[in-house]
C-alpha cells in the first residue's frame, strides 16, 4: 500500500490510498499538523482490504483528533461492504462523498461500476442511485448488482447522523 499525501488548502489534507489495505499498510507514517481541520481520503486506487487492514484502519481512525472532519471519496464496493458490516469502519464524524455502484448487464454478462457522487449525481431516486442504468458497452439496460437496501445502509446511517 502506498499513501500519497497532498495539501488541498490550508488545514485540509488529501490522502490517496494506492494498492491493498493490509498488514503492510503504514498508517503510522501518515503525518499532518495540529492545524489540520479535514482529511479527504480518496480510495480510487485501493485494490482490496483484508482483516488486518480493517483492524489497522479502525485503530488509525481512532487515533485522529475528534475535530478532524473525514470525507471519503471514490469508495469501491469492497470498502462500502466494510462500512456496512464493520462497526467504526465509518466513524460518526465521517461522510462519504462518492462511491461505486455495481450494475450487471445480462446481455454482456459483465458488471459495470458507476461512480455516484452525492454532490453531483442527477441519476437518483430519493437520493440513491437508480436501480437500473445503461450498459457502457452494449447500451442494454443493466440492473443494480446488489440488494440496494443493504448496499446503501452506510448512507442511511450517514443521513441519520445529519438529522
Amino acid at each position: 500500500m502506498k499513501i500519497n499525501q497532498a495539501n488541498v488548502t490550508e488545514g485540509i489534507i488529501c490522502l490517496r490510498f494506492v494498492g491493498p489495505i493490509d498488514e503492510d499498510t503504514k498508517f503510522s507514517e501518515i503525518q499532518f499538523g495540529k492545524d489540520t481541520k479535514a482529511l479527504i481520503i480518496d480510495l480510487q486506487e485501493s485494490t482490496r482490504i483484508n482483516s488486518c487492514g480493517i483492524r489497522e484502519w479502525i485503530k488509525w481512525l481512532g487515533t485522529l483528533a475528534e475535530n478532524i472532519k473525514l470525507t471519503f471519496r471514490n469508495c469501491p464496493k469492497f470498502i462500502i461492504d466494510q462500512m456496512n458490516l464493520v462497526e467504526d469502519f465509518l466513524p460518526n464524524r465521517a461522510s462519504v462523498q462518492s462511491f461505486y455502484v455495481p450494475y450487471y448487464c445480462k446481455q454482456c454478462e459483465k458488471i459495470n461500476t458507476l461512480l455516484f457522487d452525492l454532490n453531483q449525481n442527477s441519476k437518483t431516486s430519493q437520493g440513491l442511485p437508480l436501480n437500473e442504468d445503461k450498459c457502457s458497452q452494449c447500451s442494454e439496460v443493466t440492473v443494480m448488482d446488489n440488494v440496494s437496501g443493504q448496499y446503501f445502509q452506510f448512507l442511511e446511517a450517514q443521513n441519520g447522523r445529519r438529522s
